[in-house]
């Protein structure tokens, strides 16, 4: 990041990092560093009372309660709502935890955003066939914005949670979960290599597939978000060099009734097994098929 008008930007997001603890998973480490301070290019991170202190090239970013991980590369300072701010030797970014980086990929796939303004209504909801999902999306929500959902089960419908909550609404549609079918996006730019492991994993629960044939894995995404495939697509090569090719599939019914699907699917049957070995899904039947693949 830069200096003027972008640092000052950054002082003044950046200074929230006094905000409630939140859980964070292993995947972004815990581990506090041994020395200070910590020199990431032209940045440092210097002991400051209870807390941390950032600076660039000597100025101050901000102060911070909480540092979660810091080696050489990197350090991670918490911030609220599921957000870390990441700091490496050439710059800065906040991150999700992978907590929030599961609720986006679940609201993504198998959930939905609404908005009645006269009503005051702000919904987020989660809907799938797989009850461990839901209770996943209900613990990681409760960690990621401090609240609990409500949660049920109507009869001939599939177990839901859900919540009106306007900070929560306001905060997923800013990061690319938008309102409407068909309209989300992946939040590439906040998402590390662990991060975007949740996502994937989270999504592919919702909305993929992972079959077995033969001993060798089927790995497909599929939605109606065309634009949203191809950022997946795009994942899985920047992030875990994996190949895949973005199709499309008719799926018009005996009434005539015309819906466009697209599909990724992972290419080869070596990038098949990185993907389900280093990414994998939530849900319980891929989790059995991935088992039968790798010979479990």
């Amino acid at each position: 990041m830069g200096s003027g008008d972008r640092q000052q930007q950054i002082e003044k997001r950046f200074n929230q990092g006094n905000s409630h603890a939140e859980h964070l998973t292993p995947g972004h480490g815990c581990g506090k560093p041994e020395g200070l301070p910590i020199i990431l290019g032209n940045y440092r991170v210097v002991s400051a009372g209870q807390g941390y202190l950032l600076l660039h090239n000597e100025q101050e970013l901000g102060k911070y309660r909480e540092l979660l991980q810091a080696d050489e590369n990197r350090a991670l300072f918490k911030l609220e709502k599921g957000m870390l701010l990441e700091v490496t030797p050439t710059g800065t970014r906040e991150i999700f935890t992978d907590e929030k980086a599961r609720v986006h990929g679940i609201i993504a796939s198998d959930g939905s955003l609404y908005h009645n303004l006269e009503q005051r209504i702000y919904e987020i909801k989660v809907a799938c066939k797989s009850g461990e999902l839901v209770d996943m999306f209900r613990e990681d929500f409760k960690k990621v914005y401090d609240r609990e959902l409500h949660f049920s089960i109507e009869r001939g419908k599939y177990p839901k949670a859900r919540i009106s909550y306007k900070d929560a609404f306001n905060d997923l549609v800013a990061y690319g979960a938008r309102k409407g079918e068909g309209m989300w996006r992946v939040p590439r730019e906040h998402l590390d290599r662990e991060g975007a492991r949740e996502w994937l994993k989270m999504f592919m629960a919702g909305d993929g597939s992972i079959g077995c044939r033969r001993g060798k894995a089927r790995v497909r995404f599929f939605s109606k978000n065309q634009e949203g495939l191809e950022q997946i697509r795009m994942l899985l090569d920047e992030e875990f060099g994996i190949a895949s090719k973005l199709k499309m599939r008719d799926r018009t019914d005996k009434m005539n009734h015309s819906s466009l699907e697209y599909i990724v699917e992972v290419s080869s049957d070596e990038d098949k097994v990185r993907y389900i070995t280093e990414i994998g899904s939530y849900k319980q039947s891929h989790q059995e098929n991935i088992r039968r693949a790798l010979g479990g």
